[in-house]
């Protein structure tokens, strides 16, 4: 009887990922050791959502963040909670990947039953972070994967196309004048506008304080930017 109490106490500690099992996991994905990760999957199939004491990410979560493509393959194939958040921004792991460009994760997890249109702490979406931070081909392939063009986060009531449109000089790293800078970026997010706009984005949508992406693009002096709006309709 002891002798099962005993391992009942151990298999609740693995699965519920508080214990021994749960730190090593997320050590083992950290130094992409694929072979400890299948072993520890072997011996504890629970192990694969275990949720770290600080934060609250699975071992997807941290993979993604390391960008090991093969580490997340290893995961996917133990089937874990694709869809699962963490504690501190309620992030899922597509979320994260959509952020930080990592196109390869994006599509693994896509094709394993990701959620695209899963929501953040703050209400923004995988396609919100991709807009925001130019990522145009993972842009695209979320808006092929039926991502809401008009999903509008909590804070400010904006929608992606908000975001891509209210073009920030601190996004990148250059060289030069402010101008140059500005017109570099304007660049950079007129495609992610067109494919926006190509999956029905309101272009006059409006923010919480009532404002447009033509708008913002005004308001931050972005006339490149509001020339391509207007010239797709959008209204002073």
């Amino acid at each position: 009887m002891m002798k099962l109490m005993f391992k009942s106490l151990v298999f609740g500690a693995m699965v519920c990922g508080s214990g021994i099992v749960a730190d090593e996991i997320h050590e083992a994905v950290r130094a992409g050791d694929i072979g400890k990760i299948q072993a520890l999957l072997a011996a504890n199939p629970e192990a694969v959502n275990a949720k770290a004491k600080s934060g609250g990410a699975t071992p997807l979560h941290v993979a993604m963040l390391k960008g090991n493509i093969e580490v997340v393959k290893a995961l996917l194939a133990a089937k874990p909670e694709i869809n699962a958040i963490d504690s501190g921004h309620r992030e899922t792991p597509l979320y994260a990947a959509a952020g930080s460009g990592r196109k390869e994760i994006v599509e693994l997890l896509i094709g394993n039953g990701a959620d695209v249109n899963a929501k953040a702490r703050d209400g923004s979406t995988a396609l919100h972070t991709a807009a925001r931070k130019h990522h145009k081909e993972i842009v695209a392939i979320l808006l092929a994967n039926k991502a809401d063009a008009n999903a509008v986060e909590n804070t400010g009531g904006l929608t992606p196309l908000h975001l891509a449109a209210s073009v920030r000089p601190t996004v990148f790293t250059y060289q030069g004048s402010l101008q140059a800078a500005k017109t570099e970026m304007e660049n950079s997010f007129k495609e992610i506008v067109d494919l926006l706009l190509a999956n029905n984005a309101d272009i006059n949508a409006r923010s919480k304080n009532g404002r447009t992406p033509l708008q913002l693009a005004v308001d931050r002096k972005c006339e490149n930017m509001a020339e391509l709006l207007r010239k797709h309709g959008a209204k002073e």
